[in-house]
């Protein structure tokens, strides 16, 4: 899944783990959705944007390395600097 890619990509970009379900807006960044939206600001409104990163409590490398695994994100996760033992 889409979601997948973006946890792996915090995870590298700022050195920790993130749930799965935290995926969902992280890809609103990502994928420049939540950009694209700020800039059209249709309702011109101009406010705070906050953002709910959940932690990794439920996560772990060898987790994170399953998912790339079954979403054939091995490439990228080993790409990373993420280290996984």
């Amino acid at each position: 899944m889409e979601f997948t890619k973006y946890f792996i990509y915090t995870t590298d970009d700022h050195g920790f783990l993130v749930e799965p379900s935290c995926g969902v807006t992280l890809a609103s960044i990502y994928s420049k959705v939540l950009p694209a939206a700020i800039e059209k600001n249709e309702n011109g409104t101009n406010g705070p944007i906050v953002l709910i990163v959940c932690g990794g409590s439920d996560m772990s490398h060898e987790i994170l390395s399953e998912f790339a695994a079954t979403f054939e994100l091995t490439e990228l996760l080993m790409d990373s600097r993420i280290e996984i033992t």
